[in-house]
């Protein structure tokens, strides 16, 4: 089976600080690494090991870029959290409205590719383009190498960012118009795409009429080993991840719910991990609930260790509608780290979000679709106490993981769908 080689263009390069570059990382872990290329413009240290070349773009190719003025410009692709599309004007202040302006044009910078990488990429003759894209100047930037080089384009789309760039800035519509224009330059280069979740590639292949298939985040080898499932005298519940999007709301009602629930020698808790400036902002709204410990932060290298020691994972989403938008095709890169540990999962979000649907569909859990106080303690209760599909859950997840997130099958669907494309 012949390994196809593949240009990686992205905002970041292969990084333990970035989510973008863990997913990548994390996709082509088994691949030849000799076939592989990556090119990034972002200030981060590239991790990678034994490409056969990696490149970060100077500032001077993006021409817009040695004007930049750095109290105003910030990326639009570093998350903050800060959705895509989500605009910093939302600030409704002069510098919030400037910042967004300002950023908006930086996204539509002329780009040169400059000697040394166009020298690179000529002798690596790659056959395929991946991109992560997330903003309109990675989009310019691959669109312009693939043409350079008559490279066909393979986008993964990891959330439904292209539906919701500039929606909310001031002068959305000149920028909505050129995003536009690009974005049909790059589909009109790409052979195929990925998306994170099935219920995306369904709507993206009706929307741009182009086949796009599932690929989720993947999981490293480590995740799988030691599988073993138990329910002690103590049941840690365990939230991972950002508040944001008013997920820190349905959290709360998590803890409201969990306070009021009593066992006979068996005592219930509920771990948070979040970022930092996350915990700050929210943190003293729990003081209250004894039962809820919010936790120092962890890297993404010791998110494994504080899994294993869960009896229970929480996934929660707003039930706000004015957010749906934002995260309906989403899926968590948490919940495939999540089924290979072999842990139960317990949602807590609108049941029409591609996550809380992937918790279902993998029978590794449950969903509670329901912002009803009662109806969300009685939930719960009943979570814990059916000690028998607590296993099952446990089971059917690891399974469901080995077969479809482990990065071995990972890359194997991944040969079959390039090569199925490869003229």
């Amino acid at each position: 089976m012949k390994v196809p080689k593949i240009l990686i263009i992205s905002v970041d390069p292969i990084s333990t600080k970035s989510a973008t570059g863990i997913t990548i990382s994390n996709i082509f872990s088994k691949w030849n690494t000799n076939n592989l290329a990556i090119v990034y413009y972002s200030d981060l240290v590239d991790e990678s090991d034994n490409f056969n070349f990696v490149y970060k773009i100077p500032k001077k190719c993006f021409v817009f870029d040695v004007f930049k003025l750095s109290f105003i410009i910030k990326s639009r692709s570093v998350n903050n959290n800060i959705p895509n599309g989500v605009s910093h004007s939302n600030l409704f202040s002069f510098k919030g409205y400037l910042r967004s302006f300002i950023s908006s044009i930086f996204d539509f910078s002329p780009i040169f590719i400059c000697r040394p990488l166009d020298t690179l990429i000529y002798s690596f003759k790659p056959d395929y383009i991946y991109s992560p894209l997330g903003s309109a100047r990675t989009i310019k930037l691959v669109t312009k190498i693939s043409n350079r080089f008559n490279i066909p384009i393979a986008p993964h789309f990891l959330d439904d960012w292209p539906l919701t760039l500039y929606s909310g800035d001031n002068n959305a519509y000149i920028f909505k118009l050129m995003f536009k224009k690009y974005f049909r330059k790059l589909l009109d280069k790409s052979k195929f795409g990925f998306c994170i979740s099935e219920d995306m590639c369904s709507e993206y292949n009706s929307r741009y009429l182009l086949n796009f298939y599932p690929l989720v985040n993947c999981v490293k080898d480590n995740y799988f080993s030691d599988y073993e499932f138990h329910i002690d005298d103590e049941i840690i519940f365990t939230y991972s991840g950002g508040l944001h999007l008013e997920r820190w709301k349905t959290l709360l009602l998590f803890s409201q719910a969990l306070e009021k629930i009593t066992f006979n020698n068996v005592n219930v808790l509920l771990n948070v991990y979040c970022p930092d400036n996350d915990r700050l902002a929210y943190a003293t709204m729990f003081d209250i609930y004894r039962k809820t410990k919010f936790c120092s932060f962890v890297s993404s290298d010791e998110v494994l260790g504080i899994i294993k020691e869960s009896t229970i994972l929480l996934h929660v989403e707003s039930f706000d509608e004015k957010f749906a938008h934002f995260i309906k095709f989403s899926l968590s890169t948490k919940l495939p780290q999540y089924l290979a540990a072999g842990k139960p999962i317990l949602g807590l979000g609108p049941a029409n979000l591609s996550s809380m649907k992937f918790i279902t569909r993998t029978n590794s859990g449950i969903n509670i679709s329901s912002s009803s106080p009662d109806f969300v303690e009685k939930a719960i209760h009943d979570f814990i106490c059916d000690r028998k599909s607590l296993h099952a859950f446990s089971q059917d997840a690891y399974n469901y993981s080995m077969k479809y997130c482990s990065t071995k099958n990972v890359t194997l669907n991944l040969f079959d769908i390039f090569n199925s494309y490869y003229a």
